[in-house]
């Protein structure tokens, strides 16, 4: 761990979701881990989907609806994942997720001023979420929960902050 380098302690002492220390009021863990990785591939991977998935949010929505939705999503992540996985979780995946739910809703709510891109990008941000729910059913150490959870964060907060865009009808 690049932070127990630097800080020393365990990744639980930096944060990480634990069921038995939530449970005991230490609601903080509901947010921490989603700034804690286990190793340089998971926070690689995960700064990858943020960069890529997370500057179209932001461009699309502005800078506060993007950390808005990035952190309600990591929450309501780390929430599912508190009730359905006894196991310590870290990492920003269940906000990845809950980025590309945006990302899903959005284009939905305004296919018609995007057409055809815009469904082509639905379909592949769909594929996306698809292929790694997947992937996360048949290996282990993955938290599906976490990345359902913020899915459905997403999806919530976004329904609320994603603009109603109309198509613009150019007369030529």
């Amino acid at each position: 761990l690049i932070l127990n380098y630097f800080f020393g302690g365990t990744i639980l002492d930096l944060g990480a979701k634990s069921s038995p220390h939530i449970i005991s009021g230490e609601f903080w863990r509901l947010l921490t881990p989603v700034f804690l990785h286990a190793d340089i591939f998971h926070l690689v991977t995960n700064l990858f989907g943020i960069l890529v998935f997370g500057s179209i949010v932001e461009k699309k929505l502005g800078t506060i609806n993007f950390i808005v939705i990035y952190i309600f999503s990591g929450i309501f992540g780390n929430i599912l994942s508190f009730y359905f996985s006894p196991f310590i979780g870290v990492g920003s995946s269940g906000s990845v997720f809950g980025i590309l739910a945006c990302l899903v809703l959005y284009f939905y709510m305004n296919k018609n001023k995007f057409g055809n891109i815009g469904k082509q990008y639905l379909i592949s941000i769909v594929s996306i979420i698809i292929i790694s729910l997947i992937f996360g059913f048949i290996s282990t150490g993955i938290d599906n929960a976490a990345h359902l959870g913020g899915m459905i964060g997403g999806f919530v907060i976004s329904l609320v902050l994603i603009p109603r865009e109309k198509k613009i009808i150019q007369n030529n």
